[in-house]
């Protein structure tokens, strides 16, 4: 039995486990590569979802050895097996109500909400919109 048997590390990605440019860093991988040798598990934490998190991080279906909490806690998604393990999204009715509340009440502030058939963006965010280009994400404008 390893010393770390009986741990867990979830991480977040931007400006934790990622640097700040984005990438990578050597010594976390190694770092990793220990701790699960030695029994941990290691995965995300993130409001990120699956979509492109193989192409942000090379080999992640590899670097983690559990489930990966997504979308700030909506859904447990395993890549090792390519699939989700456990969900619950808002009702696609109660998330068009709630991001047109905010569009409206909130007209100065950029949003996307995750939903499970794509996100929503609000009208004009180019920003959001050019993110997500690319992933077979679909996008519906609020």
């Amino acid at each position: 039995m390893g010393k770390f048997e009986q741990i867990a590390i979830l991480t977040d990605l931007d400006g934790t486990f990622l640097s700040s440019g984005s990438g990578m860093v050597a010594r976390n991988i190694e770092a990793i590569e220990y701790f699960k040798a030695e029994g941990g598990r290691f995965s995300l934490a993130t409001g990120r979802m699956h979509y492109n998190l193989d192409q942000l991080i090379p080999g992640l279906a590899r670097l983690i050895n559990a489930p990966a909490i997504l979308c700030n806690g909506t859904y447990l998604y395993d890549f090792a097996a390519d699939r989700v393990v456990a969900e619950n999204f808002m009702q696609p009715d109660v998330s068009l109500r709630a991001a047109r509340y905010v569009r409206e009440n909130f007209p100065n502030i950029h949003a996307r909400v995750s939903r499970r058939e794509g996100y929503l963006l609000f009208e004009g965010d180019t920003f959001s919109l050019n993110e997500l280009i690319g992933y077979g994400i679909d996008t519906y404008e609020v």
